[in-house]
């Protein structure tokens, strides 16, 4: 067999255990024709074979970002006014006042993102005299929560009892929306349009390529982010594997009335590089919040009136029936439970849907699971339940947890993510930076590198998250890999460097497994390639036709 392309003399790490590492490899179609040795390769060069010489460098398979908004992070970017994380109230403004200036043709303002951190300031009236002619809505950092100007409370249509609308002494909202509140609010700004979330579809698959990724899910789509994968999927421009998750038991987020025909019509949606028997459902919200839902009260909340149940977001039967109906249509089902309490909501309805319908082998996806019982954990392995991970959402600054300390206390902070006991218990777990929310890039690495050590990478905050819950390289390139990979309906396609396999390969300017841990953050791909194809390269790889 002639290779259409040769990769020779790297240290290509396969996350196959049967050979961890090879040394060259030989594409054909799209797939890998031969993986082993630089001697044994030349067999499958001809004169029509492009050979690479990766002078050493790193190759392994391509990333899985298992959990990134991207449509949404995109069209920030494109469209939205941003600001970092760590703008102040004023600097928000002044932002929002520039943005309004170079953009007089946008309906509303709308952008982010802000900490919670922020709160306490947090007005319309700042917004009002930013931007006083046109609606101003801006998301926080975790996509839960948002700020509006009055002019866009105004239109948002809000029911005046709804307790996720923080009002002043006098019982006027202050322009601080919670969560059911922020989302229902963000119905009523404009949509952008199919050519909007097509360049933000292409925008996305371009960044991501950079970053080394070469699959994703989406856990939160509509019919218009369905329908922009689509369109690029068939132009043949989609250069991404893309799992989408349907929303369900949301109507906050969009129609009610849309959520039963968009997972019925859900087929017309798949590609050859599209899959769509995935649903995603919110059990909560976030702890920093005090919106997810804890077995134990918050810090200064009555434990004599707490009732765990009560910031759930589905009904614990009704989330059984949802777990069996879908699991018996062999549909993938993520929940995002961040409090211990929805947790065991999550486990529970997983457990009646094995019940009821036997080991269907789907392993239903837990986002965010930072808070969980000691006597849950083993729950997870047993009932083949798939922890999804954001490291992002903790590692960047260990603030975020001091944040988190106010709501719930140091030890269950220290007791969170617990990411150690899950893999000694034997559960699979995925990651992805749930990107905008609480990322500032769609970047994996600082998340490869903070799994491992567990600790603030910027240096600023001492300390460590948790005793023995860090994990090691070998384990956590298998989550961004091969487990990426069976989560995503690929396991026999890709996560692995193996013969028969798609040709997906990252080549990277350091040696994951040379370099002191501290250093995979900063890691550079040099060429990504999706099916045999260089879809990103950083700079020429001296190529020869020997």
């Amino acid at each position: 067999m002639i290779a259409d392309s040769v990769f020779r003399n790297g240290r290509i790490y396969t996350v196959d255990s049967a050979h961890s590492w090879a040394e060259a490899v030989a594409i054909k179609d799209g797939r890998f024709c031969y993986v082993g040795t630089s001697d044994a390769v030349a067999a499958f060069i001809g004169d029509s074979t492009q050979v690479i010489d990766l002078h050493g460098r790193m190759a392994m398979p391509g990333l899985h970002d298992m959990h990134i908004h991207g449509v949404q992070g995109a069209l920030r970017v494109l469209f939205q006014c941003n600001f970092p994380f760590t703008a102040s109230v004023t600097e928000i403004a002044t932002a929002v006042a520039d943005f309004a200036k170079e953009r007089p043709d946008e309906d509303w303002i709308v952008g982010g993102a802000w900490l919670m951190n922020i709160a306490p300031e947090i007005h319309k009236s700042v917004l009002d005299a930013a931007c006083p002619d046109r609606p101003v809505f801006l998301w926080d950092a975790s996509h839960h929560n948002g700020w509006l100007n009055s002019a866009a409370l105004a239109l948002s249509d809000l029911d005046p009892t709804n307790e996720d609308v923080v009002r002043d002494a006098n019982g006027a909202p202050t322009g601080l929306l919670l969560e059911g509140a922020a989302t229902e609010a963000w119905r009523s700004v404009p949509d952008r349009s199919p050519a909007d979330y097509q360049a933000a579809v292409t925008w996305l698959a371009q960044t991501l390529n950079q970053l080394g990724v070469t699959s994703i899910k989406e856990p939160a789509v509509d019919r218009a982010i369905a329908q922009a994968y689509k369109s690029l999927n068939d132009a043949g421009a989609l250069n991404l594997r893309t799992g989408l998750h349907f929303l369900w038991e949301t109507p906050f987020i969009y129609d009610a009335d849309d959520m039963q025909p968009l997972v019925n019509d859900r087929q017309q949606y798949a590609g050859e590089r599209v899959k769509v028997d995935f649903l995603k459902l919110f059990l909560d919200g976030v702890p920093v919040a005090r919106t997810a839902a804890m077995l134990d009260p918050y810090i200064g909340d009555d434990p004599e009136t707490h009732d765990p149940n009560a910031l759930l977001l589905v009904d614990p039967e009704t989330l059984k029936e949802i777990l069996i109906r879908f699991d018996a249509l062999g549909m993938t089902v993520k929940m995002h439970a961040t409090g211990d309490a929805s947790m065991r909501a999550a486990l529970d309805a997983i457990e009646a849907a094995r019940q009821a319908n036997g080991d269907s082998g789907l392993g239903h996806e837990i986002a965010h699971p930072q808070h969980i019982a000691s006597e849950d954990i083993p729950r997870v392995a047993a009932l083949g339940v798939v922890p999804d991970l954001c490291p992002k959402l903790w590692h960047l600054d260990l603030n975020k947890v001091n944040a988190v300390t106010q709501a719930l206390g140091a030890q269950r902070v220290h007791e969170s993510w617990p990411l150690g006991d899950y893999h000694r218990t034997g559960a699979m777990m995925i990651a992805g930076t749930d990107w905008p929310a609480m990322a500032p890039t769609p970047s994996n690495w600082l998340g490869l590198q903070t799994l491992i050590t567990r600790e603030d990478p910027t240096g600023a905050v001492q300390g460590k998250l948790g005793e023995n819950q860090e994990l090691d390289l070998v384990t956590v390139i298998e989550i961004y890999t091969r487990n990426g990979a069976v989560a995503a309906g690929h396991a026999e396609d890709c996560g692995t460097i193996e013969v028969g396999k798609w040709a997906d390969m990252i080549v990277l300017d350091r040696n994951l497994f040379e370099i002191p841990v501290t250093e995979i953050g900063a890691t550079q791909v040099l060429r990504t390639v999706l099916e045999g194809e260089t879809v990103w390269q950083y700079e020429d790889i001296e190529d020869t036709t020997d």
